[in-house]
């Protein structure tokens, strides 16, 4: 486990020995001061319910430590079964689990999800799957309207457990809005639902999160009233849109125009109330903490501007450059009732990109859109009839043209990344606040024992801030 993993399990720890549900405040970090954590109550709320089932058999904290190393992958399993749910009716059983498959080896999105981190970086992905998933039922034939609310609840989930949700889920309302000008007809109603079902669960999550004397409290580094009101910005200009559309047949310009009023309005809208909200989340942290951010390995680019930067363009966001070519393709000259799928996953794709360049942690949404228009491509690779004649005999290619589809990229980044000219991790780093080899070779448990027992009054103590949540644990 990292630090973020510790002071996750410590806060829930906080929470079941003092039953305060609202105060998150942790007064053994950042000494004398303490530190008031922007995180938010739903994976602490997952890992409360797990643990206390789990003291059924063991003491709590020993349960809570235990449910935290497996949490993650829990949600994962969930998140696979959502995954099938959602790709039923587009795809055969063994391209499913071709795509699962592809999503358990693309490194960031199964890092999200890996076993030790009790972190929300898998919920985050698990929120964005759920509604991806409810997208991909509506346009392969499921005519539940109440999909799209479900997507939106899902959506309002996302949003509530982290703020970085707000892209992938605005592309996911960005796709109903793509989907409404393709097909025309009443579709405007699935954005409409879908924006619902994103107000409601925030007004949900605004009730449950803060006592009522903070409901209107503004912040903008984690979900506060300001999210509601953006929601509501939506939500209202796209039921009236959804009205107008069920009792007038809307022509593409009509359409179009419409979804750029409504996106006027909600611009209107959060610059009346709140205009600091275009400035993102970072207007909330000082600028040590945003210059610390940066030496990050979570922030680390992906631009490929060197041999090293090439590498881990090409491992990371790899899979991400064949889904766009396999989409464009599909549009070009596959089947019809397909398209609409893939001018979403290629809308997705090529707004998350530049996401995925500038910082490595957006490369989890990256793979979860690249996942399926990469799998397809596997039956179609193996039913190709290329081959070689060695000494009279035909040597099928079929098994070299899958095997260099799934792997090419991957074994071109690690042969540059051994070729001796890539140099050194841009962001790595042995002082404090990054991952160095002062917080591995240590082990804290017995020197935090040690220290407490020689000061059971209590003391301040300088660490590496990355040992910081281990000791406090």
């Amino acid at each position: 486990m990292d630090s973020d993993c510790y002071m996750r399990l410590q806060r829930v720890l906080n929470l079941y020995q003092s039953g305060q549900w609202f105060d998150s405040f942790e007064p053994r970090s950042n000494a004398p001061i303490g530190e008031q954590l922007h995180w938010t109550r739903p994976l602490d709320l997952i890992l409360l319910i797990g643990a206390w089932i789990g003291s059924a058999v063991t003491d709590f904290r020993s349960a809570l430590w235990a449910w935290g190393v497996v949490v993650s992958p829990a949600l994962l399993m969930v998140g696979l079964v959502v995954w099938q749910w959602g790709t039923r009716r587009l795809v055969s059983p063994g391209v499913f689990l071709i795509s699962a498959l592809m999503l358990l080896l693309m490194p960031m999105f199964s890092a999200a999800f890996m076993i030790g981190r009790p972190d929300h970086h898998g919920l985050i992905a698990l929120c964005l799957l759920g509604s991806l998933a409810c997208l991909l039922r509506l346009l392969s034939g499921d005519e539940r309207l109440r999909l799209a609310f479900y997507a939106g609840l899902w959506g309002g989930l996302g949003l509530w457990v982290s703020l970085e949700s707000l892209v992938g889920q605005g592309l996911i309302g960005a796709s109903l809005a793509l989907v409404w000008w393709m097909r025309g007809g009443r579709e405007a109603r699935l954005l409409a639902l879908f924006c619902q079902g994103l107000l409601v669960m925030l007004v949900v999550a605004l009730v449950v999160e803060y006592k009522p004397a903070d409901w209107f409290n503004v912040r903008y580094a984690r979900f506060t009233i300001v999210d509601v009101v953006l929601a509501a910005g939506c939500a209202v200009p796209w039921t009236i849109i959804a009205a107008i559309a069920e009792r007038h047949r809307l022509v593409l310009k009509a359409r179009i125009g419409l979804t750029l009023a409504a996106g006027l309005v909600t611009v209107l809208v959060m610059a009346q109330t709140y205009p600091r909200f275009f400035l993102g989340p970072m207007i909330d942290f000082s600028p040590q903490s945003i210059l610390w951010l940066s030496t990050s390995s979570e922030f680390e680019p992906l631009w490929p501007t060197s041999v090293w930067g090439f590498s881990e363009f090409l491992f990371y966001l790899g899979p991400t450059l064949i889904a766009i070519a396999v989409c464009i393709q599909a549009l070009r000259h596959g089947p019809a009732e397909r398209k609409p799928v893939m001018a979403v996953l290629l809308l997705c794709s090529l707004v998350l990109l530049p996401f995925g360049l500038s910082a490595i942690r957006w490369a989890v949404a990256c793979n979860l859109m690249a996942a399926l228009p990469w799998a397809m491509t596997v039956p179609t690779a193996w039913r190709w009839r290329g081959s070689l004649r060695l000494a009279g005999n035909r040597l099928p290619l079929r098994s070299v043209a899958v095997a260099a589809l799934l792997s090419t990229h991957a074994d071109i980044a690690q042969m540059l990344n051994a070729s001796g000219s890539v140099g050194p991790h841009p962001t790595s780093t042995t002082a404090g606040g990054t991952k160095g080899a002062s917080a591995s070779d240590c082990d804290w448990q017995p020197i935090s024992q040690y220290l407490s027992a020689q000061w059971p009054q209590g003391g301040v103590l300088f660490s590496y801030l990355f040992a910081g949540g281990e000791l406090i644990w």
